[in-house]
């Protein structure tokens, strides 16, 4: 009977809106009012202090590893992983708490990938690592990362997987939740 609630209690805890929380403790009464209106890490750091940014990826990452790891121990078919693991993304990026709002899912999925996968999430790591540092950008490097991810998990597990399924809906769902941003870096570079 429990694991009919599972993903209800996933949506639930992928929706605690981190980031919103953390920047009301450092003063701003509502992030999803300034700069991109999203309570991700990325804007987090722009309205309230660089410093949080890891603060606010790190817990946000966290939540969704814990919450498949307690799975795990339950002994909860790996079916429930992945639904679960969709459920996460999908309360963080549509949070009950905020009427709706919410992030990206990036971070989010970052925890995921380490209860799954910690290679293709380290592959990923130093792709987004090397892109910020070469373009100075965090959506944009977010965004290749988010394009390369299926393909680093295929390359890594060599067949189609239920992994490579999943990273297939997370790279979907983070672009398409990047896609005001992608528009935005279309007009800058044709304006160059």
């Amino acid at each position: 009977m429990i694991s009919f609630f599972l993903p209800l209690f996933a949506y639930l805890i992928g929706a605690i809106p981190v980031g919103f929380i953390i920047a009301r403790l450092a003063g701003i009464e509502d992030i999803t009012q300034l700069g991109s209106g999203n309570i991700g890490a990325t804007n987090v750091a722009r309205v309230a202090g660089k410093k949080l940014f890891l603060v606010v990826f790190l817990a946000d990452a966290a939540k969704a590893g814990l919450y498949l790891w307690l799975l795990h121990y339950l002994g909860m078919s790996s079916f429930f992983h992945y639904l679960c693991a969709v459920f996460l993304i999908i309360g963080n990026s549509f949070s009950l708490f905020l009427g709706g709002k919410g992030g990206k899912g990036v971070a989010t999925s970052v925890g995921i990938l380490a209860f799954f996968n910690p290679y293709a999430l380290s592959a990923l790591l130093i792709v987004w690592l090397l892109s910020v540092l070469k373009t100075r950008n965090v959506g944009i490097s977010s965004v290749l990362a988010l394009f390369l991810l299926p393909i680093i998990v295929l390359a890594i597990t060599q067949h189609i997987t239920d992994l490579f399924l999943l990273t297939l809906f997370i790279s979907w769902w983070g672009i398409w939740r990047h896609a005001e941003n992608i528009k935005h870096y279309f007009k800058i570079a044709q304006a160059v």
